[in-house]
């Protein structure tokens, strides 16, 4: 079974309210399931709506969520222009294909991705894009802190200092919500496996893939704070 037989006739796509001509800068990726009541959602879309650079488009893919995610997305939509959604009509539970669909219809010169339960910092674009172009970077990273209980305490990956392509193969270091990347390089590389067997680890795949044609380069930016990733629910940890 291919991605195209997977998807046939579950997507509905509801574009965003607004007609905004112009391409965007970045296009920021999300997928998401049954969120909304934890709060967890929302906060993500507003850590993108609140960024200090604006010239973004947000892409929510919903696979299917029955506890109100909707309805909140719709209210989202509504209060920005740039913002639009990909709604699955069953449930497939794989992250992959849902990036998938939402960058086939991204804009972007570059390609971010978000978690439904991270809340980026407010320069996090800002900052990693002055980094690419001033550095002639086509892929990066930064620093990913990671909520380990309601204490306050976190763990922090992908810490300044880059890692090399045998450290990559080795271990996923790199957060996937500090990530990225140009489009020229997922249009080069692919973007992640649907394979099965790659469900938790599609997006490291995706790095070592990567690596091995560009430098993914370490910018040692703060770019958010992932809320969720011990809870059952978190897409990391569901199926």
């Amino acid at each position: 079974m291919t991605v195209k037989d997977i998807i046939q006739n579950n997507t509905i796509w509801k574009p965003s309210f607004g007609e905004i001509e112009e391409a965007p800068l970045v296009s920021v990726l999300l997928p998401t399931f049954r969120r909304a009541q934890s709060g967890l959602f929302e906060q993500a879309v507003r850590s993108v709506c609140s960024q200090t650079l604006k010239n973004w488009e947000l892409i929510i893919v919903d696979d299917a969520s029955t506890d109100g995610t909707e309805e909140i997305i719709d209210l989202l939509m509504k209060s920005d222009a740039r913002i639009s959604c990909i709604r699955h009509i069953n449930n497939i539970g794989l992250p992959a294909i849902s990036e998938y669909e939402a960058y086939k219809i991204a804009r972007g010169k570059y390609i971010a991705f978000l978690f439904d339960d991270v809340e980026w910092e407010k320069d996090a674009l800002e900052k990693t894009i002055s980094f690419m172009e001033e550095n002639q970077c086509v892929a990066s990273y930064g620093i990913a802190r990671l909520k380990i209980d309601d204490t306050g305490e976190y763990d922090e990956i992908g810490k300044p200092g880059q890692f090399s392509n045998e450290e990559l193969i080795l271990t996923n270091a790199i957060a996937n919500f500090t990530v990225v990347l140009k489009r020229d390089v997922i249009e080069d590389v692919g973007l992640y496996d649907p394979h099965l067997s790659l469900v938790r680890n599609c997006d490291w795949d995706l790095w070592t893939r990567v690596s091995k044609k560009y430098e993914i380069m370490a910018t040692g930016i703060i770019f958010g704070t992932e809320k969720g990733y011990t809870l059952s629910d978190s897409l990391g940890n569901s199926y």
